[in-house]
């Protein structure tokens, strides 16, 4: 990896960062020190949270940001959101709009009382036709228009972007470091466009889902509901994403510090089979990897393409983390957020149980804030005390760590950690916490 790495021609600015990548490969490369003490979010009583609060910096300004509203999510479909960071056309809605549908029958006095029920269904039939038609139509806008987004990088190797992405933000961190710039570089690609063309695959969903909504019209969103992952993304109803969301969880491997500090260092090629594949569960590795190449790589015991493919998906976590914190803690514009993203990131990294539903979270203030809770403690454990979210005065007072360093190298121990202390989620009765 470190090979690719430190021959990418991206890397040749200045001799300095040379010497700081082969300090960096010197130091990751001993796994032994790394990673570093991380004190685990502990939200038991208001006096355990303060103390967690005075241990954990990143904790406390993505607090602040989003108290006083610099970062918050809103309804795409009723408020403005950021266009840079948001891609509604490429999620499925978090509600679907029966009742409304209902009640715009009930006031319309034309059309007679006998009809009035009949008539519900038919436009909510209508009104789902119209909503797959939208998607279907997205999806294939998003395929072509993302198609260049590579073309932006220098390195035209098959290199996945994900991990072009990955490489480019930690050259960018030690150069900002080393150099003790202002600020650190931006990555060529918005994070709209990197969502959009991870989601690229969802585009071969497309003929059978048509044939199925062209056969069974109405019926379709019955059958969506039992075949989730057969449904293009933003296809998917608020019933069938629930599903979905219940398959992302029941098969997924639970992270392995849930209950320690993180003591663990676990590479993704050093991993047992079961922890590989326990990973490669859910709507994240639907991404990178397809189910039926998993099962041939079971079938003929072949470890090295899962193992690449869970580096991916860590990659992928990373450098959409890192996005977002980019735009919350060193963007002078806030940073606002969908219902829809809100209810896809907290699905992608596993924060949530099985009995929940996380559209209804969204739509409800309570629970939309419960859910930005976790997000909030889920990146504090993991970017506290690295260079991603520590600001200019202080990066440059001492040797702070890069996150490959903090963590060791694709540390996948990592992995649907929430944070907490024995990894519990944070829960409605939890918000008496603030008052």
């Amino acid at each position: 990896m470190f090979n690719r790495f430190l021959t990418n021609p991206l890397l040749n600015r200045s001799s300095g960062i040379q010497n700081t990548i082969a300090r960096f490969k010197h130091v990751s490369a001993n796994a032994t020190t790394y990673p570093l003490p991380e004190r685990l979010i502990n939200f038991s009583t208001k006096n355990d949270f303060n103390e967690s609060l005075q241990n954990n910096e990143t904790l406390r300004e993505l607090m602040v940001a989003y108290q006083k509203g610099n970062f918050k999510i809103v309804d795409a479909y009723a408020d403005e959101v950021a266009e840079e960071l948001n891609s509604i056309r490429s999620l499925p809605r978090t509600i679907f709009p029966k009742d409304e549908i209902f009640q715009k029958v009930d006031n319309d006095k034309k059309i007679g009382q006998w009809r009035k029920p009949a008539m519900k269904w038919i436009r909510t039939g209508l009104h789902l036709m119209k909503y797959y038609r939208n998607g279907m139509h997205n999806t294939i806008k998003v395929f072509r228009e993302t198609k260049s987004i590579p073309k932006r990088l220098k390195d035209q190797s098959q290199t996945p972007l994900v991990t072009k992405l990955f490489h480019i933000i930690e050259i960018n961190e030690i150069e900002y470091s080393k150099l003790k710039l202002d600020t650190i570089k931006t990555i060529p690609i918005t994070r709209k466009e990197f969502v959009e063309y991870s989601r690229r695959k969802e585009i071969w969903k497309l003929p059978i889902f048509f044939l199925v909504a062209l056969i069974f019209e109405e019926m379709t969103a019955i059958i969506c509901y039992f075949f989730p992952r057969m449904v293009p993304y933003n296809c998917l109803t608020p019933g069938g994403f629930k599903h979905l969301s219940l398959m992302n969880i029941k098969k997924s491997k639970p992270s392995i510090l849930t209950k320690n500090s993180n003591s663990t260092y676990i590479s993704p090629y050093s991993a047992s089979r079961e922890t590989v594949y326990g990973h490669l569960q859910g709507k994240l590795s639907d991404l990178y990897i397809s189910s039926w190449k998993l099962r041939i790589c079971k079938l003929t015991n072949n470890k090295t393409i899962p193992s690449e493919a869970l580096m991916t998906l860590y990659h992928h976590t990373f450098v959409d983390d890192w996005l977002v914190l980019q735009h919350i803690l060193h963007n002078k514009n806030n940073t606002v957020l969908s219902y829809e993203e809100l209810v896809n990131m907290i699905l992608l990294r596993k924060l949530y149980k099985p009995t929940e539903d996380l559209n209804k979270m969204s739509n409800d203030d309570l629970g939309r804030k419960v859910l930005v809770w976790r997000l909030i403690f889920y990146w504090s454990y993991r970017f506290n005390n690295v260079v991603t979210t520590h600001k200019n005065s202080m990066s440059h007072d001492h040797e702070t760590p890069l996150f490959s360093q903090k963590w060791g190298v694709s540390n996948i121990s990592t992995f649907n950690n929430p944070g907490t202390l024995n990894g519990e989620l944070f829960e409605k009765g939890n918000l008496n916490i603030f008052k």
